[in-house]
């Protein structure tokens, strides 16, 4: 006989018989099955599907399928705090109409992106794309190179959503076109002006472009760029380029903006900014980049970061704390040669 039944969000997380544990995850589907008896369970339980763990609710006690336990939860341990929190993040998420900026053309952008850079597996790209859509992303950012456009096609099919929500970034290979960056970066963005007049494209930008390589397009082309791509992040600002950018009324994307994260996050100073706004060192992160004016381009194919990573609109990061984040610097993190070493692309 079945002795006890417990849900979470509408469902079945474990039941106990004969003083044994059984653990359900998606579609009520059998993970496994501990010895735990019964005094072990009593109580209000959380059920956090990811690592398989119960946490219970306002103690120091899990059950997961290793054993079960109590005492001092780790620091990188998920509590039952913590799960709680994200719960009542997804109940924020519903409903939630991403922010804009207006193009020099006037097409709107979302404030905020979902890359795809290094995604190639095919169940995990479909599914990322889904997933984002459904957070509230209406972003993505894509690229010939990374070799998944077929594949963010799916996820946009099997979304549901209408094209015409989202706002897609794609990039030319460099080797599409020649080296001389003076030269042959000028031909092909007069090939996309032509693609621009004719309603192919909504809007087009460059990526990894310099001020050089700006001024190159900005004194002899007919349409200045809209966008410009760039490594954006604590340590890494390229603040002459945006100024210029700011200047003539170029947006910019931020890629890889979590890339100092593992450093950072070992701060005190940046520690004790995670406990004020209440938020995780990849949302501080992202906020950064928000504030500091530029569009952000996270990726994940874990719906959990997804969700964590569109949690951004809710806190400010003060004046001080910006202040300090723009100042920090690491000898691992240092403003990239865009002539020299990586070559400026068209988007």
């Amino acid at each position: 006989m079945m002795e006890k039944e417990t849900y979470a969000n509408g469902q079945k997380v474990y039941e106990l018989q004969d003083g044994k544990l059984t653990y359900f995850f998606k579609d009520g589907k059998v993970k496994s099955k501990g010895p735990f008896e019964k005094d072990q369970m009593e109580g209000e339980w959380t059920f956090y599907r990811a690592t398989g763990q119960l946490w219970q609710v306002g103690n120091f006690k899990m059950a997961s399928n290793t054993g079960a336990g109590s005492g001092t939860i780790r620091k990188t341990s998920w509590s039952t705090t913590k799960y709680l929190k994200r719960e009542k993040s997804k109940n924020r998420l519903k409903g939630r109409t991403m922010d804009t900026y207006t193009l020099s053309n006037g097409v709107k952008m979302p404030v905020l992106g979902y890359g795809m850079w290094r995604n190639k597996n095919p169940k995990e790209a479909v599914q990322g794309v889904i997933d984002a859509i459904s957070v509230g992303f209406r972003h993505i950012d894509g690229a010939a190179a990374y070799q998944n456009e077929e594949l963010v096609g799916q996820g946009i099919k099997e979304s549901g959503i209408a094209r015409e929500e989202l706002f897609l970034t794609s990039k030319l290979k460099n080797d599409a076109h020649g080296d001389d960056w003076q030269t042959d970066n000028l031909e092909t963005w007069q090939a996309f002006e032509e693609l621009y007049d004719e309603g192919v494209l909504k809007a087009i930008g460059v990526s990894n472009f310099s001020v050089e390589h700006l001024e190159n397009l900005v004194n002899h082309a007919r349409i200045k760029p809209m966008v410009n791509q760039l490594l954006v992040h604590p340590g890494v600002l390229q603040t002459e380029t945006r100024d210029y950018c700011t200047k003539h009324g170029i947006l910019i994307q931020a890629y890889s903006p979590l890339k100092p994260l593992s450093v950072l996050k070992e701060e005190a100073r940046v520690q004790k900014m995670l406990e004020k706004y209440d938020k995780s060192i990849a949302q501080l992160l992202l906020r950064f980049d928000l504030q500091v004016g530029v569009v952000p381009l996270t990726k994940s194919v874990h719906r959990e970061r997804i969700e964590e990573n569109f949690d951004i609109f809710d806190f400010e990061i003060d004046d001080e704390d910006m202040q300090y984040l723009k100042e920090w610097s690491h000898p691992e993190f240092t403003e990239p040669d865009n002539k020299n070493e990586r070559p400026p692309q068209v988007s």
